[in-house]
C-alpha cells in the first residue's frame, strides 16, 4: 500500500477521503471490511462515502462558524478533538474500528441544524438519503436485504453433529475451529448440556487422554471423570481426586 510507511493522521485522511479505493462503477466500492487485494492503492481504506464526508464537514465549518456561541464553540472543540484521537490511533485508516467518527460528525451537524432551522434540517436530511441512495446504487442494494446462509445452515455447515453427540451430557469440549468455535455452543445444539472453551490452537487444550477416548476428531469424556471432578470439589484432602479432576480440566479436544 503506497501509504504503508506514511503517519497514521495522513493515513486516517487518506481513509476518509478515500483515495484509492475502487470506482463507483465497481459494486464492491463499499463492503463490511472494505477488503482489497493487498497491493491494491486503496487496501481497507474507504466506507464513509468520501464526497459524503466533504460535505458533512463542510455544513459543519460553515454552520459553527456563522451560528458563534458557547454551545457551538463546545461542539467544534469536542469534535476537533475526537478526530486527533483517532486519526492517532492504531489502524486508523480501517475506519471500521472508528465508526464513532463519522457518527458523531452527523449527529452534530443534525443538532445544530435542527436547532437553527427546520428548512436545513430538511435540507441535510436530503443530503443524506441521496448519499444513501447512491450507495444503494453503487452496492446493487446488497446490504438492505437478507442474502447468503441462514444461521441454521451456518451452524450445520461449521460444526459436526456427529462429534457433538458423541459428548456426554455435562461434559466439557475444548474447540479449535475459529472463527466458528461460538458455533459448537450446546444453545444451537438442544436438547444437549455442556460445555464449550474456545482454543485458538489445538495444543491449547492440553492433554485429557486419562479421562475419555477419541471418537474421530472429538475426545469424549467418561463419566467417571465427571464424578471426580465432583468429588475433587467436595473432597479437597483427596489428592487422588484432586489430580484426576486437574486431568478433567484439561477438556476434551475438537480439531480444527
Amino acid at each position: 500500500m503506497w501509504l504503508r510507511d506514511a503517519p497514521r493522521p495522513l493515513r486516517f485522511a487518506a481513509s476518509v477521503s478515500e483515495i484509492g479505493a475502487r470506482p463507483l462503477s465497481d459494486r464492491r466500492r463499499w463492503t463490511i471490511d472494505q477488503w482489497t487485494p493487498s497491493n491494491a492503492s486503496g487496501y481497507r481504506m474507504g466506507g464513509f462515502f468520501g464526497a459524503y464526508v466533504l460535505v458533512q464537514l463542510i455544513w459543519l465549518v460553515v454552520s459553527l462558524v456563522r451560528a458563534r456561541s458557547r454551545e457551538t464553540n463546545v461542539a467544534a472543540i469536542g469534535f476537533a478533538s475526537l478526530t486527533a484521537i483517532v486519526a492517532l490511533m492504531p489502524q486508523s485508516h480501517e475506519l471500521r474500528y472508528y465508526m464513532v467518527w463519522m457518527i458523531v460528525l452527523a449527529s452534530i451537524n443534525l443538532w445544530h441544524a435542527a436547532r437553527h432551522s427546520s428548512k436545513v434540517a430538511l435540507a441535510l436530511g436530503y443530503l443524506s438519503a441521496a448519499a444513501l441512495a447512491m450507495v444503494l446504487v453503487v452496492t446493487h442494494a446488497g446490504y438492505v436485504y437478507p442474502s447468503g446462509l441462514t444461521f441454521a445452515e451456518l451452524v450445520q455447515r461449521n460444526t459436526d453433529e456427529t462429534q457433538i453427540a458423541a459428548l456426554p451430557q455435562h461434559a466439557v469440549a475444548c474447540v479449535a475451529k475459529a472463527p466458528y468455535s461460538l458455533l459448537w455452543a450446546a444453545a444451537f445444539h438442544p436438547p444437549r448440556h455442556y460445555v464449550v472453551r474456545e482454543a485458538e490452537h489445538l495444543r491449547d487444550c492440553g492433554d485429557a487422554t486419562q479421562c475419555g477416548r477419541w471418537s474421530g476428531n472429538a475426545y469424549v469424556v467418561r463419566s467417571p471423570c465427571l464424578a471426580l471432578r465432583t468429588g475433587c470439589r467436595d473432597r479437597q484432602g483427596a489428592s487422588e481426586l484432586c489430580y484426576a479432576c486437574r486431568t478433567f480440566e484439561m477438556p476434551p479436544t475438537i480439531e480444527q
